[in-house]
């Protein structure tokens, strides 16, 4: 998007609105030509709803298209490609499942209804980002409808997109009814907002004792079968999953730098810094896209600016001017050196009025020829420099630049960096007040600039800087996969590779991982990984290890790491089975802990039977009292041990005070509670305000759980998104 930037700079921001919508028709143009090739016409189909391919296709340009306009330099890396196919896949499948609620509900968004979005006082998201000035902020009505009334003229992929943009408003729309709708839905009835309020008001001081779970060694519970059964049946809705997932198990083999290669770099690096310093400034640009990391920078900055100083701070900066050198030094990973090419003082922004002009070199639709033109700025430069009020005079009349027209040519303040440097030269010299003459690049027209403020000039500097990453090299990088092959080589099955991995002192992780997942805990895009573990190619079974090496690489390229995986369970969409759950460590710790409750749920109760007091029964269980006073039913915490919620739960509903008989299950362990006294607090809560709260709750709750996405997991979904997106 840097062009549009550059467009916007020189032919003023209205023709930008116009390219936003050429950009949305090029999405929409021709790309749902791709087949397949696969044998199959949807990438899903959610409960008898089929999503096509082409409209896949289509809608995955259009995302794309978005993340590219803030992406550097436009380019986006293969993890943003993939998400950007994520979005549009559920962006799709959500589409189809809110019109078929909204459908049966009878919500709709009426012709009426549409154009407030685009003209009114609710605006779609979409109108506001493309028609919104970035100058001002200010929405731009009158350019919507310049584009509304020339719907007739445009071109037939361009009405495409204009259509695609209103179908994307009344989505918006029709998705915040639905929100509000189920929002409105929740309601807390007056006799229990009462019931609250009642228990709420009381208060009771206790005295307690805990035999916690701790107080029994692991060793000493015995689980059999039927424990485990009990357990899973009672805590089924636990292990409910609502989309298939598999676990792999990996080892990774990390490739970094050798000596040898870290003293080439060295060695380059000091090679690179003696060019650098006699590279002329007309070829640095050129040199510094060979070399480095990066463009060359032509920017001015501060020497206190804070990409400056990360670079060359203070230290550096102290005595160095125009030609001075900066030594190759390490920061991070990269070797780091830099040149002074120029010092100028120069004014942070400048605020200033255009009127522009414009001749067919432009475009075939410009009003003047060359010749035209140059007379036309001629005579109004020869007007206007010998009185600058003529400039608001003439805006109107002569300024091809139709957003800056009807404010009389004004253009706002524009910051170093962000206008052509010739251009900004020109306005930072000349002086305030004052009109200066601007011929745009390749002639294609000119402008009168009236600089109207300026900031101080500020001494700055301009750098070359050369930034080299400290990257193993391909010979290291090739005995490191020699290592990974000898070692998947050996590695017939899961069992085997773990085994060979703990020979060789190496690691052996774990990932759990959807249709929808692009890496491995712990390591960078690997989506062929996950595409491999779900049989997108060839039907694979637990244990196996797959025939191919994976080389995955960082963001930027910069690291490598190869990785040889094997599937170790494969886990259906919904309740997960009991045989499955034995595998999990933390499965059999869970059942252990509920059976020591039961074993002090016991003794605590038997214990309780033959004591007056708390006192009497602590004694007998060897274990402390503790004293928590002021228990308020509207919180979930009980003292010092934290949330306790259903001991807080059974000390509500009692019904007198003194010993209680039934010990409590708690988080910490098993409890015996004696209610020392129940009392009222000073100021009982309105029943009104507890209903209200529960509605403010409910509401907030319902915003972090999108309504859409649960229908989805309660859909029939038949996926072919393993099978389409590999990469």
């Amino acid at each position: 998007m840097a062009v549009i930037g550059k467009i916007r700079n020189n032919f003023g921001w209205a023709i930008t609105v116009i390219i936003a919508v050429a950009i949305l028709a090029f999405i929409f143009n021709d790309f749902g030509k791709k087949t397949n090739g696969q044998g199959f016409t949807y990438i899903a189909k959610v409960d008898g709803m089929e999503v096509g391919i082409e409209e896949f296709n289509k809608a995955c340009e259009a995302v794309e298209a978005q993340l590219k306009q803030r992406a550097p330099e436009g380019k986006l890396s293969d993890e943003q490609r993939f998400q950007a196919k994520q979005q549009a896949y559920y962006q799709l499948v959500s589409e189809k499942l809110l019109n078929r609620e909204c459908k049966a509900l009878g919500i709709g968004v009426g012709e009426e209804e549409l154009n407030d979005m685009f003209l009114g006082t609710y605006l779609c998201s979409e109108a506001r980002q493309i028609f919104t000035d970035p100058a001002t902020g200010q929405y731009n009505v009158q350019a919507v409808k310049q584009v509304m009334g020339q719907y007739d003229k445009m071109q037939p992929e361009q009405q495409q997109a204009w259509n695609k943009m209103q179908e994307n408003a009344i989505s918006e729309r029709l998705n915040n009814k639905y929100g509000m709708l189920i929002a409105k839905s929740f309601y807390m009835p007056k006799k229990l907002a009462n019931y609250i309020s009642d228990t709420y008001d009381q208060v009771v001081d206790t005295r307690c004792a805990v035999l916690p779970y701790a107080s029994i060694e692991d060793a000493n519970v015995k689980l059999a079968e039927e424990d485990f059964k009990a357990y899973y049946e009672e805590h089924k809705n636990e292990f409910r999953t609502f989309e298939e997932f598999r676990e792999v198990e990996f080892v990774k083999f990390d490739v970094n730098p050798s000596e040898a290669d870290l003293q080439n770099l060295a060695d380059s690096a000091q090679k690179v810094y003696n060019e650098l310093a006699t590279t002329s400034k007309e070829d640095m640009a050129g040199f510094i896209s060979v070399v480095s990391e990066g463009n060359y920078d032509s920017s001015y900055y501060e020497r206190s600016a804070r990409n400056v100083v990360a670079l060359f701070p203070d230290s550096l900066m102290a005595g160095k001017s125009t030609g001075d050198m900066f030594a190759p030094r390490m920061i991070g990973n990269n070797w780091v050196m830099g040149r002074i090419m120029n010092e100028m003082s120069r004014p942070d922004s400048i605020k200033f009025s255009v009127i522009a002009v414009f001749n067919k070199r432009a475009s075939e639709e410009a009003k003047y020829t060359f010749e035209d033109q140059r007379a036309l700025v001629d005579s109004l430069y020869a007007v206007i420099s010998k009185d600058t009020a003529e400039f608001r005079k003439n805006v109107a009349t002569y300024s091809d630049d139709s957003q800056t027209k009807d404010k009389f040519g004004d253009c706002g303040w524009g910051t170093d960096g962000t206008i052509r440097e010739d251009m900004y030269l020109k306005m930072s010299s000349c002086p305030v007040g004052s009109v200066v003459r601007y011929t745009y690049p390749d002639s294609v027209g000119e402008c009168l600039l009236l600089v109207t403020e300026r900031t101080m000039a500020k001494p700055k500097v301009q750098l070359a800087t050369v930034v080299i990453p400290i990257r193993p090299s391909d010979k290291t990088i090739n005995a490191m996969k020699d290592k990974a092959d000898m070692f998947l080589a050996k590695s017939k099955d899961l069992a085997t590779m773990k085994t060979l991995a703990q020979k060789e002192g190496m690691n052996v992780l774990t990932s759990q991982i959807s249709e929808m997942s692009y890496q491995l805990d712990g390591t960078p895009y690997a989506r062929e990984v996950v595409c491999w573990a779900f049989g997108a190619n060839n039907k694979i079974e637990e244990g196996d290890v797959c025939d191919q090496v994976y080389e995955l690489h960082d963001q930027n390229q910069y690291n490598t790491t190869f990785v040889v995986v094997g599937l170790k369970s494969i886990n259906e969409k919904g309740f997960l089975t009991l045989e499955k759950l034995k595998e999990n460590p933390n499965f059999e710790r869970q059942v252990k802990i509920e059976k020591k409750t039961k074993m002090l749920l016991d003794k605590a109760n038997k214990l309780l039977a033959s004591s007056a007091d708390i006192d009497a029964f602590a004694s007998k269980a060897g274990v402390q009292v503790d004293t928590v006073a002021g228990i308020d039913f509207a919180s979930p915490y009980f003292g010092k041990m934290g949330p306790e919620m259903r001991l807080i739960g059974s000390l509500a509903v009692a019904k007198k005070a003194g010993l209680q008989k039934q010990a409590i299950k708690g988080f910490n362990g098993v409890y015996a509670v004696q209610i020392d006294r129940i009392g009222k607090r000073p100021v009982k809560e309105d029943p009104a305000m507890i209903a209200q709260q529960y509605l403010y709750t409910s509401q907030q709750k319902l915003q972090q759980t999108n309504p859409i996405a649960v229908l989805y997991q309660q859909a029939n979904v038949k996926s072919n998104f393993i099978k389409y997106v590999s990469k």
